[in-house]
């Protein structure tokens, strides 16, 4: 969403101007790892250059998509404690974030008497595998600072003075969202699940719609499964390419920018003949230019003019 890494940076001098135009490019993937030390920076100084347009709207929908999935988490909440309303608001915000409701509703899931295979399912999507990860992944694509553009790789600060490297591609970013997406569905057929085993919980063994009941949650219980298993089935969520790949694309997107600005710009092709180094004479010249000769002798410097 992604793999992350912590930076021994390796800033490259200063090179010639038509290398800097032609080694920009928005090219990229999402994942997180210590950091590189062959990671260079090169920003634009412009996000909306640095990203493409589409990577910048699907960060925002991965956003969005994980905002969802708190939300989804609130409703397993509400309905394993049966608080609702301004209670629900009162509490929910009091708990120490978003793994305190989680550790609740797991204990709540379990009085409630779910099937061995739902409580399995149910503790796999909330665990550290699934949901956990997705909070990670989420966080290091939102709070990401762009160090090298062409690359499409940040750099993300986290607890304990940890620092990571953040790949976000495009690839990388729609695996992200599919993930989340799929996720807030299994979660939201979870809710039905719990609402019809509360339900059973209330009623006595002869209420004569139990067995309605317990029909209607069997029905939930494997489209629940069902879920589970669609997520697992997704592509994962791509890592970092290996240095070697990133060098390769790197070549070849110079390459092919180099291309397209001496194609459109003819008077570049000069440009290299214009950075080779300067010659001893020439800077011999600029010296005399600039420094008046001295006379060789004290009787030369004497000499009356005419």
């Amino acid at each position: 969403m992604p793999h992350v890494r912590p930076p021994q940076y390796a800033v490259a001098p200063l090179v010639h101007c038509i290398d800097l135009l032609i080694s920009y490019r928005p090219w990229s993937l999402t994942v997180k790892r210590k950091p590189s030390p062959t990671t260079k920076r090169a920003t634009t100084g412009d996000i909306k250059t640095d990203l493409t347009e589409r990577q910048l709207a699907t960060i925002g929908a991965v956003s969005f998509a994980y905002t969802k999935l708190e939300d989804r988490i609130t409703d397993l909440f509400s309905i394993v404690t049966g608080l609702q309303g301004q209670m629900l608001l009162e509490v929910e915000t009091r708990i120490n974030g978003i793994d305190g409701k989680i550790g609740i509703i797991k204990f709540g899931a379990k009085q409630l008497g779910l099937d061995t295979e739902d409580h399995r399912c149910l503790e796999e999507a909330l665990g550290e595998g699934v949901f956990g990860l997705m909070k990670k992944y989420r966080e290091a694509t939102i709070h990401a600072r762009i160090i090298n553009a062409p690359s499409s790789i940040g750099l993300i600060f986290e607890a304990r003075a940890k620092i990571n490297e953040v790949l976000l591609s495009q690839k990388a970013l729609d695996a992200l969202y599919d993930h989340l997406i799929a996720l807030d569905k299994e979660l939201q057929s979870a809710a039905s699940v719990l609402i019809l085993a509360a339900e059973i919980k209330k009623r006595v063994p002869d209420d004569p719609e139990r067995a309605q009941i317990e029909a209607g949650k069997a029905g939930n219980s494997s489209r629940f499964q069902d879920y589970r298993h669609r997520w697992q089935s997704l592509p994962q969520i791509p890592e970092f390419p290996a240095e070697h790949e990133l060098h390769a694309a790197d070549l070849e997107v110079q390459q092919e920018r180099r291309s397209e600005l001496l194609g459109s710009m003819p008077w570049l092709r000069q440009w290299p003949d214009h950075f080779r180094a300067p010659s001893p004479a020439w800077l011999g010249g600029m010296h005399s230019s600039d420094t008046p000769t001295p006379l060789k002798d004290e009787d030369q410097r004497k000499k009356p003019k005419g």
